[in-house]
């Protein structure tokens, strides 16, 4: 009897030892992170002087000023104004990852003529209006004004080919009354000059 009692305390005292060597963490043996406004992270712990010798980081939490928020609005509003103001509504910018500039075709506002989003056909705003702005790289972002086309035809989007850093191809096509006719033309945007290439005219026969 005596031998089964001291064996059920033997067991009892080791148990009582392992659940306190599992339960026992040291918190020194953690880093202690401290964030404080404004300041860098510090640690407690010397595994941590990485992080602790590096750069300091800091956030501005400094609230903007009405004045400028204020100065912001106007901003924003003064451009917003100029463009729903502006005469020319943007149809497409095309360019390459080769060419030195974009190239912006537009049609008038002031022109409601069938659909909106075309230009220089019987259907829609009669005239295009061409214009070149430089890619940043190239200097500053001045556009320029190339010239106008009017009634040569639903200007073709896809067709805008960059030929060379001067020139540009497009085609040109419209219809009505069972004959069309199509047209190619070429843009030297360094002497603002139109040129057409060719042009046919087609007649549409009913069977």
């Amino acid at each position: 009897m005596f031998f089964h009692k001291s064996i059920i305390i033997f067991l009892t005292i080791l148990t009582i030892i392992l659940s306190g060597l599992l339960l026992y963490k040291s918190p020194s043996s953690q880093p202690e992170i401290t964030i404080t406004k404004n300041t860098q992270v510090s640690t407690s712990s010397t595994e941590t002087n990485k992080i602790t010798n590096g750069p300091k980081i800091t956030i501005d939490t400094t609230p903007v000023s009405a004045q400028t928020l204020s100065s912001q609005t106007e901003t924003s509003l003064t451009v917003a104004n100029e463009y729903l103001t502006a005469r020319v509504r943007v149809l497409g910018i095309f360019t390459t990852s080769s060419a030195p500039y974009y190239l912006i075709v537009g049609n008038d506002r002031k022109e409601s003529v069938g659909n909106e989003d075309l230009c220089g056909s019987m259907y829609s705003p009669h005239t295009c209006y061409f214009f070149i702005e430089p890619k940043y790289w190239y200097g500053a972002p001045t556009t320029t004004y190339l010239g106008s086309l009017t009634r040569i035809g639903r200007l073709d989007n896809e067709s805008v080919t960059f030929i060379s850093d001067s020139i540009i191809e497009f085609d040109a096509a419209d219809g009505d009354a069972g004959m069309g006719f199509h047209s190619r033309w070429q843009i030297d945007t360094t002497k603002h000059t139109f040129t057409r290439l060719r042009s046919e005219v087609a007649e549409y026969q009913e069977q």
